[in-house]
């Protein structure tokens, strides 16, 4: 899990396909997916 956490991070700082929301946040492609995966793994 610990792993998990640092390759999420890692992928986070060196994906360059951002959405911006807003200027306060911003989302990236790996984030989405980590999100999505999260979410179906609750299930």
């Amino acid at each position: 899990s610990d792993f998990q956490t640092q390759r999420l991070q890692m992928q986070l700082t060196s994906d360059d396909v951002t959405m911006t929301g807003l200027k306060f946040f911003s989302i990236t492609r790996n984030f989405m997916l980590a999100v999505s995966i999260g979410y179906l793994q609750l299930d």
